[in-house]
């Protein structure tokens, strides 16, 4: 499953891809997942530029409702951006 402010059409089967007002609209128990994974995505939340609001702790807010989805012992694993110049708290 893959889910985006722009929700992805796909032509293949096997890939399932919802919108993101419709993943967090629904309940916990309806969209639960093993793992969840986020690569260089998770970091432009919050900024408006996808059709979700602006916040600027709208990255804070993705992480929060992505952990929510994930089953009891599941995974989140998040990759951002880093660079030498990039501070690291």
């Amino acid at each position: 499953m893959t889910v985006d402010y722009n929700q992805p059409i796909s032509h293949d089967d096997r890939l399932q891809t919802e919108h993101m007002r419709v993943m967090l609209e629904s309940t916990k128990q309806e969209h639960q997942y093993d793992a969840v994974v986020s690569y260089s995505s998770i970091e432009h939340d919050g900024q408006g530029r996808y059709e979700d609001p602006l916040d600027p702790d709208g990255d804070l807010a993705a992480m929060k409702e992505v952990w929510i989805k994930v089953k009891f012992g599941g995974f989140f694993l998040c990759a951002v951006p880093f660079g030498e110049t990039d501070a690291f708290y």
